[in-house]
């Protein structure tokens, strides 16, 4: 390899043309174009990260201190853990009063603060459910400011937060949908020899159930909940056994923007309770396998990632909280 020394002398006496170096020159051009265009698309990342996350932000203190108030009067829930480390799991409490300065918050019974806690920060979530409006998710973070330990009724109390943003404690945020945003709903058994995974739809079976004998309570980008009508199960068989919705093919047509949004899903069932109340069974599914149709174009099958859920429905179901959000704000103000 020609030391600097050799290159320069090269150079000197002509005996080290363009051509000989203009291959690497390339690769050293290619290389820092690459490296600017992943820092140009991580800062865009960031950016609108930072746009979608202020676009659920409240920062206006009278509203916070109003949405809190709210709060107080439906005696909600508050499930507060510590945001450093220290408590895994979410401790329920009630929001027993509120000032622009500080909430007062009521712990379960059994639950002893010490003056260990002043100074902790927290990360608190709670929801508000109007009568004429969907529920309303909130999550905030703050400190502990002071501690009121009783042998009967302990309490804490929480530096008002400067910003209060929207969203929920689980996974996946969470929507009830709205009956006029179904359009449709279909649920079949997956069996192999009769409803191939790769098929097209349209060649399938008859479904099993369709609303309105089955309907959605809610739905989330990692699955939804079903309400069954039981009357319109299939009679078990004849050696005893029921039919098993353990497994099911869901399609799904929700109201869009501009044209319907079409889904098709493989879940698997989480869990199953009865309605007393309307004698339906509901079953929540989790999302295994996801399919967007286009057009009359075959299915694309994608497996469903646990933590990202489907981005397209994710993506609806925002858009669609906050147009509802934004209706009962209106309606609340008139």
């Amino acid at each position: 390899m020609p030391t600097l020394d050799q290159i320069a002398r090269d150079f000197q006496y002509g005996r080290f043309t363009f051509q000989d170096i203009s291959s690497a020159l390339f690769w050293v051009a290619a290389g820092a174009a690459c490296l600017a265009g992943i820092g140009l698309a991580m800062d865009w990342w960031r950016r609108s990260q930072e746009r979608r996350r202020k676009a659920f932000a409240i920062t206006d203190p009278e509203r916070i201190h109003a949405i809190f108030q709210q709060a107080v009067l439906s005696r909600s829930r508050m499930d507060v853990r510590f945001d450093d480390g220290g408590m895994r799991t979410s401790m329920p409490c009630t929001l027993a009063e509120t000032s622009p300065e500080s909430v007062l918050l009521e712990v379960p019974w059994g639950v002893h603060p010490t003056p260990a806690w002043l100074g902790r920060n927290t990360l608190v979530y709670f929801h508000l459910a109007p009568k004429d409006g969907p529920a309303e998710y909130y999550f905030f973070r703050t400190s502990i400011v002071a501690v009121h330990p009783s042998d009967d009724l302990s309490r804490i109390e929480l530096a008002a937060p400067s910003v209060l943003e929207m969203g929920q404690k689980r996974r996946h945020f969470r929507l009830e949908l709205p009956s006029a945003d179904l359009l449709d709903l279909r649920l079949w058994l997956p069996d192999p020899p009769e409803l191939p995974f790769m098929a097209d739809p349209q060649a399938w079976p008859e479904p099993l159930l369709t609303f309105p004998h089955i309907g959605i309570i809610d739905i989330s980008a990692g699955g939804v909940r079903l309400s069954v009508d039981t009357q319109r199960l299939p009679r078990p068989q004849a050696d005893g056994r029921r039919v098993s919705l353990d497994t099911v093919r869901l399609c799904i047509t929700l109201r869009g923007e501009t044209a319907p949004e079409t889904y098709f899903f493989e879940a698997r069932l989480r869990n199953q309770f009865k309605d007393y109340a309307t004698s339906r069974l509901l079953y929540g599914y989790a999302f295994e396998h996801a399919a967007i149709r286009s057009g009359n174009a075959p299915l694309s099958w994608s497996p469903v990632d646990p933590e990202q859920g489907v981005k397209e429905l994710g993506d609806w179901i925002f858009r669609r909280h906050m147009e509802l959000y934004r209706q009962h704000a209106q309606l609340a103000d008139r």
